[in-house]
């Protein structure tokens, strides 16, 4: 019934949330008293797990709670954009509201309204519970009639849906209902209409989790089912022996100092802020008044003092963006990346600078450098082990400033106002754009359907010191069901990968069908014109392999055939038969060399072998030189001279970052000799200033840095590797 504004306190210079009663709503007496319950029950509590009222009032006839602001998102928005959640994270939810409710229950308090919705995940990974609108003050002697059924009749208890008393064990029904939702994707009981809703919680019971997902472990079910036990006194007897509960659950997965550092960054990365639209501007300085007291002795928030600087937050404008408008004006202010501070740059006995970023959850796979800038893009990836397997986001390193920016954070993209950011997500580094007239960017694409008939993809770019896209889709995509490819009859697409071609003026992208299979496809950009399919029906597709030549005439890919191995692929854009290059077991990446002549990739003709890194001739495949065990990144040419950056693997079975110089004789100098080694992935700058790889060994995001011109590399023997020309 309250409207919620994000404002600022000038006499306390502080962001707060604003909850004021607007309309008839304000002039109901019943309706005031029952929203200043809220207040009344949340003021005496100090918690860290629930937010925090500051002060409540009447101004202008408008009543307002001001409260804590919480930067983050809501649960349910959250459930919207994920479905459901492993067990683990759930726990980890589920534990922190117990604790809150421990909290309000020792005051005397029952929430009576735990659910999604009254549940905020803050950009900390903490857990905040919310509203207490309806909560019962067993200590404050209540005034008027109150309803016998009060709630949301999805996480009622028993109890509440028969009218009967309430206690603090009707807040564990409604957290054993919440849980239900997190991992099982959907409550434990659906109906058409509240009332038959209530009548199936009263007299039915709850199915068991894992017959609805089966790989919850039968304890975590158990302890579900105990909170969703129709007789309240067969319920945990408080919140305190819930949170105790989960605590053991945790440490049989596998230790309690472990687990919840990696769902709190879970939850933290996962996490995005509510939409907010900016309304009014602050009021200046010069015309704030002092605080005045009414003739109650209450304080008065004058307009002037507390301003309103951004719109509801229930209201978001929404933006119909088709193929006519892609030239449209970018009219946002500019928004910088987030700087992580916590990302050190620690320099190392060999001369290189390890970048380490202390995420236990996440480790780099892949690099590529931002343009002409000293920046590298680093695409973070989730750990198998930890809750936040599966997402992926995209930091900046500047090896010269020696900071770390967020560019895109694990849960995807913060789009502009108007597009879902929940369906967004990043689709490329900067690969092929080391040559790139256009400013630097990542691509990030974004989803959607428009009807049952059509769907409508769009790809925006984002700047590589900026935290949100531009307004305007680089390129859009729409398909029809029986006119999605030429050779095929009846498909939806998607878009699963894209890049930029050289020159700026053209996305390449790999289109998925609802077959599973996929075809590469080119669109001009701010053109609104149709795909051109740039391949037919075959083989699947890597999409991260996808790769323009330098000169944008050409694109390289990778396909899988029947037998399990890849095939490297070159397709002119203007239409005609592609060079099959190489067959093998690719590992790492393979990289084009600057006049787009040559390239380097690593490969086995059967798997379990040591790949060997070649470099074939660009036109027909055909091997110039076998250059031993080693692989590169996409980045790994130096621009300069005819040479390229390895991680080769050395002696004592690590790897280091080399440079191999392709000359007559060959000529290999060693840049690192870290304790652990390097990864499979190199880069190289476009300047030739910079070599990066990923380091090895301690958890987190770690990329090392070499300055390849105050380096003094060690030379290494030609004959310590297997380097020869190949006569072939």
């Amino acid at each position: 019934m309250g409207t919620v504004y994000l404002a600022r306190d000038i006499a306390l210079n502080r962001q707060v949330a604003l909850k004021v009663l607007l309309g008839s709503i304000a002039r109901n007496p019943s309706m005031v008293r029952s929203f200043y319950r809220e207040a009344q029950a949340a003021a005496p509590l100090r918690h860290p797990g629930i937010v925090r009222v500051y002060s409540a009032g009447i101004e202008g006839g408008t009543p307002y709670i001001a409260m804590e602001y919480v930067p983050g998102e809501p649960l349910d928005r959250f459930l919207r954009r994920k479905g459901q959640i492993a067990w683990q994270a759930a726990l980890y939810i589920g534990g922190q509201v117990a604790d809150a409710l421990q909290c309000a229950h020792d005051a005397g308090i029952i929430h009576r309204d735990v659910k999604p919705a009254n549940i905020l995940l803050d950009r900390q990974g903490r857990v905040r519970l919310a509203d207490f609108g309806i909560a019962r003050v067993r200590t404050v002697e209540q005034t008027g009639a109150e309803p016998s059924i009060i709630g949301t009749p999805q996480y009622m208890s028993p109890e509440q849906c028969a009218g009967g008393e309430v206690s603090e064990k009707t807040d564990l029904y409604s957290l054993g209902v919440t849980l239900f939702q997190m991992i099982a994707g959907q409550p434990p009981f659906k109906t058409d209409s509240p009332q038959a809703l209530m009548r199936l919680i009263a007299s039915e019971s709850a199915p068991r989790l894992n017959r609805v997902r089966p790989d919850v472990p039968d304890d975590v079910a158990r302890f579900v089912a105990l909170l969703l036990e129709k007789n309240e006194n067969d319920r945990p007897a408080s919140a305190r022996l819930v949170c105790q509960a989960i605590d053991r659950l945790q440490q049989e997965e596998g230790g309690r100092s472990a687990i919840p550092q990696a769902l709190a960054a879970y939850v933290r990365e996962q996490a995005q802020d509510s939409p907010l639209r900016l309304m009014t501007p602050p009021p200046s300085k010069d015309k704030a008044k002092p605080v005045k007291p009414d003739s109650t002795g209450a304080r008065t928030l004058n307009r002037r003092m507390l301003a309103v600087t951004c719109g509801v937050v229930m209201t978001m404008a929404v933006i119909t963006i088709v193929s006519t408008g892609l030239a449209m004006r970018d009219t946002r202010a500019t928004v910088a990346a987030q700087e992580i501070g916590s990302c050190q740059f620690i320099p190392q006995r060999d001369g290189s600078v390890i970048a380490a970023l202390p995420a236990p959850a996440f480790q780099a796979a892949r690099l590529s450098w931002a343009g002409a800038e000293d920046t590298l893009f680093v695409e973070a990836n989730g750990v198998d082990y930890a809750m936040t397997r599966g997402s992926a986001g995209i930091l900046a390193l500047d090896p010269v400033a020696t900071r770390c920016m967020g560019l895109v954070m694990p849960a995807g993209a913060t789009l502009a106002e108007g597009v879902d950011a929940a369906a967004a997500f990043p689709l490329a580094l900067t690969s092929g754009q080391r040559t790139a007239t256009t400013a630097p960017a990542i691509l990030l694409g974004q989803r959607g359907s428009i009807n049952d008939d059509t769907f409508t993809g769009l790809l925006f770019a984002q700047q590589w010191n900026e935290g949100a896209p531009a307004i305007n889709p680089l390129a859009a995509f729409e398909t029809v069901k029986r006119k999605a490819a030429p050779w095929s009859e009846d498909a939806t697409a998607q878009c699963l990968h894209a890049v930029l071609r050289p020159d700026g003026g053209a996305v390449c992208m790999v289109i998925e069908n609802e077959d599973g299979g996929n075809y590469l496809a080119e669109q001009r950009v701010y053109g609104g014109s149709p795909m051109t399919p740039l391949t037919g029906p075959g083989a699947r597709i890597a999409p991260h392999s996808v790769q323009y030549t330098p000169a944008g005439d050409r694109v390289l890919f990778l396909r899988h055939d029947p037998s399990g191995k890849q095939e490297l692929w070159s397709a002119p854009v203007s239409g005609g038969h592609g060079t099959l290059l190489s067959i093998g077991f690719f590992t790492g990446e393979y990289a084009i060399s600057a006049s787009g002549d040559r390239v380097a990739a690593a490969w086995s003709a059967t798997p379990g072998d040591q790949p060997e890194l070649r470099v074939l001739d660009a036109s027909d495949g055909s091997v110039v030189y076998r250059l031993g065990n080693a692989t590169v990144g996409h980045d790994a040419w130096l621009r300069a001279s005819d040479a390229l950056v390895a991680a080769v693997r050395e002696e004592n079975g690590l790897r280091q970052l080399h440079v191999i110089t392709l000359a007559t004789p060959l000529d290999q100098r060693t840049l690192t000799s870290l304790d652990q080694g390097v990864g499979d992935v190199t880069a190289v700058s476009a300047d030739d200033r910079w070599a990066a790889g990923i380091a090895q060994g301690k958890d987190g995001v770690r990329v090392v840095f070499v300055d390849l011109e105050v380096s003094t590399p060690t030379r290494t023997a030609s004959h310590a590797v297997s380097i020869i020309k190949d006569q072939t």
